[in-house]
């Protein structure tokens, strides 16, 4: 055998056991992601849905569909981070720096919108208030 043959063929070898292992953990790593992502979408449907049947003026079903876009949202973005940092690992990129930067970063966020947060809680919770209080009139 010819010696850029046999490199061929060490390298396929590697190749074929990387894809029969990290290959197929990161295939399954998105199908669950996209799975993650349509249980998503089936609950912020409904709860959209659950919240608008009781809203009977304007600007609540606005505000509901707005409420439900946040949560869509969030939940999306959670999902994809999560989905790439694991992907990454399986390609064997060092996670800490990245993790790193990433508390940085949400700490950074989260000092600059506690405002907005506490507002979207309150206004969620303002929503399921209404929810219960016409339920037991």
């Amino acid at each position: 055998m010819r010696p850029f043959a046999l490199v061929l063929q060490i390298h396929y070898e590697k190749f074929l056991t990387w894809l029969l292992t990290s290959g197929a953990r990161i295939v399954l790593l998105l199908v669950i992601a996209a799975i993650l992502y349509r249980l998503v979408l089936l609950f912020t449907g409904r709860l959209n849905s659950f919240l608008h049947g009781f809203s009977h003026s304007l600007e609540r079903q606005k505000r509901t569909q707005t409420l439900s876009q946040i949560i869509r949202t969030v939940a999306t973005v959670v999902i994809f981070v999560v989905t790439m940092i694991t992907i990454l690992g399986e390609l064997g990129v060092t996670l800490a720096p990245i993790l790193a930067a990433a508390g940085i970063g949400g700490l950074a966020v989260g000092f600059g919108a506690q405002n907005l947060v506490r507002d979207v809680i309150t206004e969620f919770l303002s929503h399921l208030r209404i929810r219960f209080v016409l339920v037991t009139l």
